[in-house]
């Protein structure tokens, strides 16, 4: 039922809760807005000014609480002695799945009970238990060590994993080595050996050259095909072998070529001889088995054939075709050749070679 209240000059509504008990079964009870704070401030109850409560316990009574408490802020946790020897055990656990708590930093165990009592405690297991020991570690007195359990690190004058050592014979002569390598010597006859050697075995002889001697007084082996036959020798696949060196021969060995690569090119051509002398092309033309030079029937005079020699018109270094004549030469290249005329005559040049 709303009360109206003149506000200001104005008017508001101003409602009640009627019909509540116990106090409000026969009265109408104000809905008021709480404010709390001190002399100086007022702040209205909501979720950024909650309003702040104070739980006491009653002189006599437990105090009850039921349902979950929440902690904003610092939580302090006591553990107080109560009396001389009162303690009040804090049970600290790990998680929910009973999983142990992780300690880290210094960690001191001391026994603060009085006189009389003992402290609990239990030997260290390797499965269970792990030490890291940082800093200087000294043994005062003697210290027994068990093979079975015990292990010792030995470290290098450099502080590395390996150690400097030197090796001595039983009467102290000192025990050699070369590079990585420690020197062995076999001593007393009947040493045998276990080998496996491959399918395929190479002989490396350096730089020279790998001398293979007869059972007896240093003879050469005699090589030789089937029924005294020449060795055939061929190549793989179908390309020239090369021979090269000094060979040994008594004037019996027979050498028979069963094939000679034909060129696959012709080379051809007309040209006019220098009265100085120059090659008979100009250009790098490649030769298989060799070139014929031929002086034109209607040339009056010499053209000279030649080397590279064959320059400043000096006739004698040249070889003179007549009129008509013609000159084969074996070489690998044409401009390994040249012609000279003389001055005044027609001095026409063919040529062809493969």
């Amino acid at each position: 039922m709303p009360l109206i209240v003149n506000v200001y000059g104005g008017t508001a509504n101003m409602e009640t809760d009627y019909g509540t008990t116990p106090e409000g079964a026969t009265a109408h009870l104000p809905l008021n807005k709480i404010v709390w704070g001190d002399d100086s401030v007022s702040y209205k109850v909501n979720e950024t000014y909650p309003l702040p409560v104070q739980i006491m316990a009653v002189t006599g009574e437990a105090l009850v609480v039921s349902g979950n408490i929440g902690a904003s802020g610092s939580f302090p946790i006591e553990n107080p002695i109560v009396g001389a020897t009162g303690i009040r055990f804090l049970a600290v656990a790990g998680s929910t799945n009973g999983d142990p708590i992780e300690v880290t930093g210094s960690v001191s165990i001391s026994n603060t009970l009085t006189v009389g009592n003992t402290l609990s405690t239990r030997y260290l297991d390797s499965s269970t238990d792990s030490i890291t020991v940082t800093g200087g570690v000294n043994i005062l007195g003697a210290l027994d060590l068990n093979a079975g359990t015990d292990s010792v690190a030995v470290y290098g004058w450099d502080g590395n994993r390996y150690v400097n050592t030197t090796l001595f014979a039983s009467d102290g002569t000192t025990i050699g080595n070369s590079g990585d390598a420690l020197n062995v010597n076999l001593v007393n006859s009947g040493v045998t050996f276990s080998v496996t050697i491959g399918a395929t075995t190479g002989v490396v002889n350096g730089d020279s050259g790998l001398v293979v001697y007869g059972l007896t007084g240093g003879t050469p082996i005699a090589v030789k095909g089937r029924n005294g036959e020449a060795i055939e020798v061929v190549n793989s696949p179908g390309s020239a072998v090369g021979v090269t060196g000094s060979f040994y021969t008594d004037g019996t060995q027979v050498t028979t070529v069963s094939e000679i690569t034909r060129s696959s090119t012709v080379v051809s051509g007309f040209t006019l001889a220098s009265v100085v002398g120059g090659p008979i092309v100009g250009s790098s033309t490649p030769l298989k088995t060799g070139i014929t030079i031929k002086s034109h029937p209607s040339n009056v005079d010499f053209v000279y054939v030649g080397n590279s020699g064959l320059t400043g018109g000096i006739t004698t270094n040249g070889y003179p075709l007549e009129s008509g004549e013609s000159l084969f030469l074996e070489c690998n290249n044409a401009n390994l050749i040249y012609i000279m005329g003389i001055s005044g005559d027609p001095r026409m040049v063919h040529y062809i070679g493969s």
